[in-house]
């Protein structure tokens, strides 16, 4: 058939419209920042003894550790220090926040070697204050003066972030009051293309369902081959079987012939008895009933075997009608669907020049 539509080939068009739906429906507006500026080292300290308190502990000190690393670091991106522990030859981290107005209490404690300061912001522990004991003063002093000097930056840099953030926020405004007209417009662009998009879902599921329903008259029509076969080989079997039942037939009819000839020989010769010829006659009526019975087998065989003919040509033939008439309809449901699916395209691509030209404003 000449308009016949490969439903595998329908099934690919649909789903690769449906991945591209996938990508609208899922596309990012916000823009992300580039973070591929990695942490500097600015200094590093070796501390003998680590006690953190915090409401967990009781407000009572707790040792965190021993010979514990602790690292200043540098974002490179926005200026910002930060503070990480871990204790050596472990990945466990101890202390990883940041050293801005959170960090508050910074003071020496017993012979001048321990430095304490107090944080919320470490690990999302809630309150913590920190102690560290260094291996001498000078150590000691050195620490402080780096996270006091730390706070101090990293308060600077808030503060230029929060000037430029406000300058930032109002050129935002003025963007998005001048966009707004054409968002509202994508937004309902997108709304109808969820719509198209539902419409063709269950299009390419239909379109599914339609193949898996040939394949099956497919696999039926093959059943029915075979069927057909397998009758024609018993058929060709019964009429052997006939044939060799016909030839018994005349076999034994030629028999009979011969016996009458002697009988009638008999009498015209009168050479032999009565008991003899009576024993012929029985022969003869023995041979004429078996020639009755296998008539009458002939003929019931050939009865049984052209009413099963005519019952298996008769199932055979509904059966194929029946097969054909759904074939035709599946052919025409895929037709069908194959032009809804070239309008689904051809609307698909106007969204794509809408989004384009949506990004050119953006830009």
């Amino acid at each position: 058939m000449d308009n016949k539509i490969d439903p595998v080939w329908s099934f690919d068009v649909g789903m690769s419209i449906l991945e591209n739906l996938q990508n609208y429906s899922t596309m990012n507006l916000m823009e992300t920042a580039d973070n591929t500026h990695s942490p500097k080292e600015i200094d590093s300290f070796q501390v003998e003894k680590l006690y953190e308190m915090n409401k967990d502990d009781d407000d009572k000190w707790k040792d965190r550790g021993n010979k514990v690393q602790l690292t200043f670091k540098k974002d490179m991106e926005s200026g910002r220090v930060k503070i990480i522990g871990n204790e050596n030859n472990a990945e466990k981290i101890l202390i990883n926040h940041d050293i801005d107005q959170n960090v508050r209490n910074i003071k020496k404690g017993g012979s001048g070697k321990q430095v304490q300061w107090t944080t919320d912001q470490n690990q999302s522990h809630g309150l913590s204050t920190f102690r560290v004991e260094f291996q001498d003063l000078e150590i000691a002093d050195k620490f402080q003066e780096l996270i006091e000097h730390s706070a101090q930056k990293n308060q600077e840099v808030d503060d230029r972030y929060t000037q430029n953030e406000e300058a930032d926020e109002k050129e935002k405004v003025t963007d998005i009051n001048v966009s707004n007209e054409k968002y509202d417009k994508l937004r309902d662009d997108y709304q109808t293309l969820e719509i198209e998009k539902n419409k063709l879902e269950e299009s390419c599921k239909e379109s599914i369902i339609m193949k898996r329903e040939l394949e099956q008259l497919r696999q039926n029509e093959s059943k029915q081959i075979v069927a057909l076969k397998e009758t024609k080989t018993k058929t060709e079997q019964l009429a052997k079987g006939l044939m060799e039942l016909k030839d018994e037939k005349d076999r034994l009819h030629k028999e009979v012939s011969t016996l009458l000839q002697q009988c009638q020989k008999i009498k015209s010769e009168n050479v032999k008895s009565s008991s003899e010829h009576n024993k012929l006659k029985t022969a003869v009526q023995s041979h004429q009933e078996t020639i009755k019975e296998l008539t009458r087998s002939y003929t019931d065989k050939i009865q049984e075997l052209e009413s099963r003919h005519h019952t298996l040509l008769n199932e055979s033939q509904t059966k194929y009608e029946a097969l054909t008439a759904k074939y035709k309809d599946q052919i025409r449901r895929t037709v069908e669907s194959n032009k809804k699916t070239k309008v689904q395209q051809s609307r698909i691509k106007q969204f794509e020049e809408r989004d384009e030209e949506l990004n050119e404003i953006k830009k």
